[in-house]
């Protein structure tokens, strides 16, 4: 399956790691290059136990990617995301997160993947 989550904190950090560690594709998006910069260059911004290791032997094996950019090259390869998740925490500050990003990437992946009714039929 291929997933996008969007937001590299601790809550989509760790879903899309675990989600990438089932055999999904996962593309994790944020709208801040200063998280996505050091997952992209092996470096893990929080700590939970294993976490390291589920992202060294995802982004290894190609399944999990890391990016700000929305039409990233790493999107052609997912073609269209089978799931779009939205990993933000419950405080006023998770929620701001949750709305500045739905706002930002929705109208992006609207452009990229036009609403099409058959899909998935």
């Amino acid at each position: 399956m291929n997933i996008t989550i969007i937001g590299t904190g601790y809550v989509g950090l760790v879903t899309g790691a675990r989600l990438a560690d089932l055999g999904n594709n996962v593309f994790c998006l944020d709208v801040d290059q200063a998280k996505v910069d050091p997952l992209n260059s092996g470096g893990v911004p929080i700590y939970e136990p294993g976490l390291r290791e589920v992202i060294e032997r995802n982004v290894e094996a190609g399944r999990l990617t890391f990016s700000t950019d929305v039409a990233a090259p790493a999107v052609e390869d997912f073609t269209r995301p089978d799931r779009i998740v939205l990993g933000v925490d419950d405080t006023p500050a998770g929620q701001q997160a949750l709305i500045r990003a739905w706002r930002l990437f929705s109208h992006r992946f609207a452009k990229m993947y036009p609403l099409n009714y058959s899909y998935g039929r």
